[in-house]
């Protein structure tokens, strides 16, 4: 299965893109993907990521492949590949129901003064999570609405925060109160732009979750 992100612009003709990848997957002991016939033979355990953006060709149809440790294939998929675009591949799912998510991410800068906070869902335990951005005074969310509601796996939102100030992000079952798991950001500076993304917190599917951390610069 394929979930493409959305924002970003660019065109799929011909030039490059820029990519990072991720293993997402509980249970993948090694992830490599393949982009049209750039191979990245990273071999990443769960929850390792690639530290910087590579370039890529562009396209209309480029194959993405994800091969385990032996080689054998976790999943693939043809999708555009846009010029200009940067994206995250992450290996997701478990391995009963692998699954690639194409995120396609706004580097754009926020406004003068500004971060930009990207929050996804990839706990495949949790089908829909509700996502609290909060001052770090805040210790109980009782009274407090959420920031994004229902945000179903595999699925990315953003919201644009005063720089130099410090924010809780909470994750919770959705619809109710029930933390998940929770982060204090700790100062960013103007132009940040944090991603925190909901991952189950070892190889085994279903044993609770953590919080992940990336930057998109």
């Amino acid at each position: 299965m394929m979930l493409v992100g959305c924002g970003g612009t660019g065109s799929s003709g011909s030039g490059s893109a820029f990519v990072r990848i991720v293993n997402a997957e509980p249970g993948l002991d090694s992830a490599t993907f393949t982009f049209g016939v750039n191979v990245f033979s990273n071999a990443l355990a769960y929850l390792a990521f690639t530290p910087t953006y590579t370039s890529i060709s562009s396209g209309s149809s480029v194959q993405v492949l994800v091969t385990n440790s032996t080689g054998g294939t976790v999943a693939t998929q043809n999708v555009g590949i846009a010029s200009g675009n940067y994206y995250t591949a992450y290996a997701a799912g478990t391995l009963a129901s692998p699954q690639l998510v194409l995120q396609t991410e706004d580097h754009s800068a926020p406004p003068s003064g500004d971060e930009r906070i990207n929050v996804m869902n990839l706990s495949p335990t949790v089908t829909t999570t509700d996502i609290y951005v909060t001052p770090t005074t805040t210790t109980s969310l009782t009274g407090v609405s959420p920031t994004f509601s229902n945000v179903s796996f595999g699925a990315a939102q953003s919201v644009v925060e005063p720089a130099n100030v410090g924010y809780i992000v909470w994750f919770t079952q959705a619809g109710t109160k029930t933390v998940l798991t929770s982060l204090n950001t700790g100062i960013l500076a103007a132009g940040a732009l944090p991603r925190y993304i909901l991952v189950d917190s070892s190889a085994s599917a279903g044993s609770g979750q953590q919080l992940m951390s990336l930057s998109d610069n």
